[in-house]
């Protein structure tokens, strides 16, 4: 069966009980396994686990052994309530086994939940998902939270947060980073309030998330993309005092740059490919990759990719631990580029 977005969401807050299986993928692991657990949590009970009521398979696991499956869902369990069949990592390999096992599927089976990385429209298994009448297709986007979103996330983490500003500061803060690492950063909030009911204030909200490796991280890249030499020197020099190693520098650059490539070869254009983007780029995130992309040629960020990607060969091909100042005279050749007519 195939949902609406919003009707996705309101499967992973409350899922039917009665689903012969339910397909979750994205390219996101890390969100895909969270909603995963939710949904298994939410539909046989969070003791499911120590009461063998749940049992995971890997893809090939599957695959190899023809059968498991099916008599793993038909299979009677030692307690009493909903019994759960996870298989992780699917693929397309294993469709026509989970075809077979849901075509003699009942409700007195075990639920069969499958999550898998992203698939194309083209995917067996998620066609099967989205035409199957007891089945669910959910994907998982990285879209932005909506207020009301993140005003649910952080009571399920007992933030004490009343300051409206703070949750505007808050979502602002989600659009520069994943999904991933904002809900780590709010996970770290809540143990460093943990006993004090007293609200959030701004410099507690500052500390944990300004001064997150993450966005000091993001900010050097932002810095030698915009070509802000200082600053980023300045920022690289935060980062070493932090014993962050440089090279996740270089990785995020390389991200950065392929995200601005792509954008500014799209054939229809650098705003129809800002607004058709996935994952989706929001907020304050857009306005500075639409400066960035009118600061850049598709030539430049050529030249810039091929930098980054010998450095990252002379980091990788080194025993020892890549010198600072090899980094840092880089990062400045590719902050150098912009100043010059491509």
């Amino acid at each position: 069966m195939k949902l609406k977005n919003y009707e996705v969401k309101s499967f992973f807050k409350n899922p039917n009980q009665d689903f012969s299986f339910a397909l979750i993928y994205g390219s996101n692991s890390v969100e895909v396994s969270r909603n995963c657990k939710i949904v298994s949590e939410l539909v046989a009970g969070p003791t499911a686990s120590e009461e063998m009521r749940i049992e995971e398979f890997s893809n090939d696991f599957i695959k190899k052994n023809p059968g498991v499956l099916e008599n793993s869902v038909k299979s009677l369990g030692f307690f009493s309530g909903k019994r759960l069949v996870v298989v992780k990592d699917t693929t397309d390999a294993i469709t026509n086994e989970i075809e077979a096992c849901i075509k003699n599927w009942t409700k007195d089976d075990a639920n069969i939940i499958l999550t898998a990385g992203a698939l194309s429209t083209k995917s067996s298994l998620r066609k099967l998902a989205e035409a199957c009448s007891t089945g669910y297709s959910l994907p998982v986007y990285e879209n932005p939270l909506t207020l009301s979103e993140l005003k649910f996330l952080v009571n399920d983490y007992n933030i004490n947060i009343k300051d409206s500003d703070l949750l505007l500061r808050l979502l602002q803060y989600q659009q520069v980073i994943e999904i991933n690492v904002f809900r780590n950063l709010l996970e770290k909030l809540a143990l460093y309030k943990n006993g004090d009911k007293r609200p959030v204030s701004l410099k507690e909200l500052t500390e944990i998330f300004s001064d997150s490796e993450e966005f000091d991280e993001y900010d050097a890249v932002n810095f030698m993309t915009n070509g802000e030499i200082s600053k980023l020197l300045q920022s690289l020099k935060k980062l070493e005092d932090k014993k962050v190693s440089l090279t996740n520098i270089v990785i995020r650059s390389s991200r950065n740059f392929l995200t601005l490539h792509k954008l500014k070869s799209h054939p229809q254009g650098v705003e129809f490919a800002l607004n058709s983007n996935r994952p989706p780029i929001f907020g304050e995130r857009k306005k500075i990759v639409k400066a960035q992309l009118s600061n850049w040629s598709v030539s430049q960020i050529e030249k810039a990719l091929t930098m980054l990607s010998t450095l990252d060969k002379k980091i990788r091909s080194s025993s020892k631990t890549p010198s600072t100042s090899l980094v840092e005279r880089d990062l400045i050749k590719i902050a150098q580029l912009t100043r010059k007519k491509a």
